[in-house]
């Protein structure tokens, strides 16, 4: 056994004791374990480098182990500065990189993104998954997964170049009513009841068709976060999903100036 391979085995103790206080049984925290330094020697033997090992496996390891749960619990696909544990050295070049405001502005413009190119940069610059993994994970061709990398990376570099520029939305607040029986779970009050944020999607969304990224740039919300809600007001028929990848709300919203002339044009008929 090579150096290397030794390296990535000397650390199996504390993976192991990382693994356990992530898991909640014995026999999920031996799987990540192994996962993770599958994960190693998969990268080693495609001719990777792991110049420090604790940072790598620690990072290799919360991302297995959060994809683990989003694929349980379909949470959004997100970057953030994960707790390293006592994997990570406080003198470690990379672990403090990870913490600069640099690398944090980074990872604020990731979570900006669509999910169509925000899916493959993280997996590529945050999982360290090849192009090939990358395609076979998501089901794209290989020429697929490498213009969303460029394409990503020019907007990860515009979005960095635009961040001090942020539009202001004033919120607002909706009132929903409608004639007939509720909907499945009571809905569509349960939509968007006590939820400014959805509130404002669909305020926001009424006067013309946008993007997800303009509608989490307008309300000043992360697209990852943005995504699942709109999504739920999609599959409830308050807004829609056109085939140009935009969205708008589906019904009609009287605004107090609206209402207020719609009321005046009626008392003098």
């Amino acid at each position: 056994m090579d150096a290397e391979h030794q390296n990535i085995l000397d650390h199996y103790d504390a993976l192991a004791r990382m693994a356990r206080a992530r898991c909640t049984s014995q026999t999920d925290a031996e799987d990540l374990v192994a996962d993770t330094m599958l994960a190693a020697f998969s990268y080693l033997h495609r001719g990777g480098v792991i110049e420090h090992p604790k940072t790598w496996l620690a990072n290799t390891m919360v991302h297995l182990h959060n994809s683990s749960l989003r694929r349980k619990y379909r949470t959004p696909l997100v970057v953030g500065l994960e707790a390293l544990g006592d994997m990570a050295d406080e003198d470690d070049e990379e672990a403090a990189y990870a913490r600069s405001e640099e690398a944090a502005e980074v990872r604020r413009v990731l979570n900006n993104l669509a999910s169509t190119a925000r899916s493959v940069l993280i997996r590529y610059y945050y999982n360290g998954q090849s192009v090939a993994e990358i395609a076979a994970a998501l089901g794209l061709p290989e020429g697929t997964v490498k213009s969303r990398l460029y394409a990503g990376r020019a907007q990860v570099k515009k979005g960095l170049e635009k961040m001090e520029n942020k539009k202001n939305h004033i919120a607002g607040r909706l009132y929903v009513s409608w004639s007939g029986s509720d909907g499945p779970n009571g809905s569509p009050t349960t939509l968007v009841e006590n939820d400014l944020i959805a509130q404002n999607l669909l305020i926001l969304a009424y006067d013309k068709p946008v993007t997800m990224c303009e509608l989490a740039e307008m309300i000043g919300v992360p697209t990852v976060y943005v995504e699942p809600i709109v999504q739920r007001l999609v599959d409830g028929e308050l807004m829609v999903h056109t085939e140009g990848d935009r969205f708008y709300t589906d019904f009609v919203i009287f605004k107090p100036r609206t209402a207020a002339r719609a009321l005046i044009r009626s008392l003098l008929l």
